[in-house]
């Protein structure tokens, strides 16, 4: 595996085909979620092997909204599987992966500690001193994709997911 390597086509690709109007989900987000995704793991102890599987997921989980908005994992998984072989991977690793990318999407249902990690890693901001800054990001992105929400009805949309948000790693909370 040349995670290296994969990791800059999936950049790459995020930064030539993301739409503009992508706020929230843009390639901010992925390197955020892959720094999560790399911190959730030493702190998980996991082995060098399955954290570049995790990473490798992580920085290709949202390369599905280069096609659509909705239900964007299965389009990241499946550009997962046309362009991981050219780095090395095998199709178990690719599987992995794939099935990794289509554990973030909602409701989450994660499997196992490595879906567990990433799913934590993609809602990393819950909690942290930019959250406010990043939400306001997340409600622009949704305006600019016909769902428009007053910001006072926006607030307590936050405020429910805030207080139903839940992480599934114990080393998440710390």
């Amino acid at each position: 595996m040349n995670y290296t390597s994969a990791e800059a086509f999936a950049y790459d690709l995020l930064k030539k085909h993301l739409p503009a109007n992508l706020y929230y989900h843009n390639l901010a987000h992925t390197i955020d979620v892959t720094e999560s995704t790399e911190r959730l793991c030493q702190l998980e102890k996991l082995d060098s092997d399955n954290t570049i599987l995790l990473k490798t997921a992580a920085v290709f989980h949202d390369t599905g909204f280069i096609e659509q908005y909705d239900k964007n994992e299965p389009i990241g998984a499946r550009l997962a599987g046309e362009h991981l072989p050219q780095f090395g991977y095998t199709p178990e690793q690719i599987a992995t992966i794939q099935q990794l990318i289509l554990s973030t999407a909602s409701p989450r249902q994660p499997d196992g500690i490595m879906q567990k990690i990433i799913c934590d890693a993609d809602l990393d901001y819950t909690g942290r001193a930019d959250f406010f800054t990043i939400s306001q990001s997340l409600r622009r992105e949704w305006a600019e994709h016909g769902r428009n929400i007053k910001l006072t009805e926006w607030y307590e949309l936050e405020k429910d997911f805030l207080e139903n948000h839940f992480f599934y790693t114990e080393t998440a909370y710390s």
